[in-house]
């Protein structure tokens, strides 16, 4: 099982609520526009956990808006955005948890973790075991 962080703010505007509503999540970009990103997609496999997120660098703060289990991959059982065919997503379970609010702060978590900072990104996969034991803690059981 592999932990990925999700971008959840589409220009300025978060896309939490459509992504919980409707069991998926994505990329904000058309495959042509970010074709890594979607290579990077490719890797993400049924069982995985995917957490939506935003990334305030300012104040050294992940902010964990969701988390949930992949149920269903881009590529092999594609499914797109209502009204926006291009972008592929990802079909997820969203835990039924109060993750809103969530929050893993660097400064207090020490800096270390900030050296590869790829909080700010679109997708990425999580290597920081401080996160992955924070996503499983509020993930078990469920």
């Amino acid at each position: 099982m592999k932990v990925w962080g999700i971008g959840a703010n589409w220009g300025g505007k978060s896309i939490v609520k459509e992504f919980i509503g409707n069991d998926y999540a994505g990329i904000g970009w058309l495959e042509d526009e970010a074709p890594s990103l979607y290579a990077m997609m490719r890797d993400i496999e049924k069982g995985d956990i995917v957490y939506l997120k935003s990334f305030t660098y300012k104040n050294c703060t992940l902010n964990i808006k969701a988390i949930g289990r992949v149920t269903a991959t881009a590529f092999k059982d594609p499914r797109y955005f209502k009204g926006k065919d291009k972008h592929i997503t990802i079909q997820v379970e969203w835990f039924d948890i109060p993750s809103i609010g969530l929050k893993y702060d660097f400064r207090e978590n020490g800096k270390i973790d900030m050296r590869n900072n790829v909080y700010n990104n679109t997708l990425y996969r999580e290597y920081c075991d401080r996160i992955i034991e924070l996503i499983k803690k509020n993930i078990a059981g469920k």
